[in-house]
Formats: C-alpha cells, structure tokens, sequence
C-alpha cells in the first residue's frame, strides 16, 4: 500500500500507529517512538507542484516563488 501526505504530522502518527515506514526530513526532531535512519540508497528526490490560476503566474509575489522554485530544482 502506498500513501502521500502534505502533512509530516500525519506521517508521523501513520509510523506510530505501525502503519509503516515514512520519509521525514533529516532536521525534523521526531516525537517519541519514531526513529529517523539515514538513508543513502537510493537518492532521496523532493518533488514540489505549484497549482496557480490561469493568468496568475506573472504577479510579482508568485512569480518570485516560481522563480526559486526553479532554481532550486536545477
């Protein structure tokens, strides 16, 4: 079974429950009960999406978080 979560507490209390495993930042401090394991195989990728409205991308605010965001993905 696979699950996505836009919420790290939600991650957390699916590992507490012994629902499974789960990624967690490196520099999250985990609540009792969960174990953080560094993980070196394979490659760790964060995917981020940026869901906009048509004709919205060209604000100054967005377009500066839009900006990073693609800078950051090279």
């Amino acid at each position: 079974m696979r699950h996505e979560a836009d919420s790290l507490d939600l991650v957390e209390d699916l590992i507490l429950a012994g629902m499974g495993v789960g990624l967690l930042p490196a520099d999250r401090k985990p609540p009792p009960g969960v174990v953080i394991i560094p993980l070196d195989e394979p490659e760790v990728r964060l995917r981020a999406y940026a869901h906009t409205r048509k004709g919205r991308t060209m604000r100054p605010p967005l377009r500066y978080v839009l900006a990073r965001l693609e800078r950051g993905a090279r």
